[in-house]
């Protein structure tokens, strides 16, 4: 585990510093996660000069008929992706590590926005019930949150549910890191 541990943060840092700063020299890294790098780019030709340099990314997950759909590094290990398959971020919220929410553009005609959002510690149903706008209200004011997590179990063939109820001691708390709205383009690789 440690070796595939200090190899992925190998690939990453390579990534990093040996492809996109070289590519994008005033990129910024906004966050990371376990397997991802955020980053904000003010260049409107980001997405074609990193089509030209396509030897470390995946495109395949791009929708058919993108001008930028490639399945030529499809399901390679050590690629990178982008996580909105090519489309703009608008807003990205992150609060903590492993809980973050962004707005992107799924369709460039209506302009219509679609919510990521990632929380760790919460069921998925408790997680559903979150929306971007909480997770902006909470970067601004920050306040005591309460999430309900139920579940059922079992225990000696005994079948009961549980409910807990986190506060922002646990998880949708007030630690703060950082907050971007964005107007150009924020690329997110994978």
């Amino acid at each position: 585990m440690y070796y595939n541990t200090q190899r992925k943060f190998y690939f990453l840092y390579r990534f990093h510093y040996d492809f996109y700063l070289r590519l994008f020299p005033n990129a910024r890294l906004i966050f990371t996660d376990t397997d991802s790098l955020y980053y904000y780019v003010e260049n409107d030709n980001a997405e074609k000069i990193l089509y030209e340099n396509r030897s470390q990314l995946d495109f395949s997950d791009y929708p058919e008929g993108h001008p930028y759909k490639n399945n030529a590094n499809r399901m390679v290990l050590g690629k990178f992706k982008c996580e909105t398959r090519g489309e703009q971020i608008v807003e990205i919220v992150c609060l903590k590590p492993k809980m973050y929410s962004y707005l992107f553009k799924k369709d460039k005609e209506t302009n219509q926005l679609i919510e990521k959002r990632k929380i760790k510690g919460v069921s998925r149903a408790a997680a559903k019930l979150l929306r971007h706008q909480m997770y902006l209200d909470q970067l601004t004011d920050a306040k005591e949150n309460y999430l309900t997590n139920r579940r059922i179990g079992n225990r000696l063939n005994i079948m009961y549910s549980i409910e807990v109820c986190k506060t922002r001691k646990n998880n949708f708390c007030q630690y703060v890191t950082l907050l971007y709205m964005v107007s150009k383009k924020l690329h997110i690789n994978r």
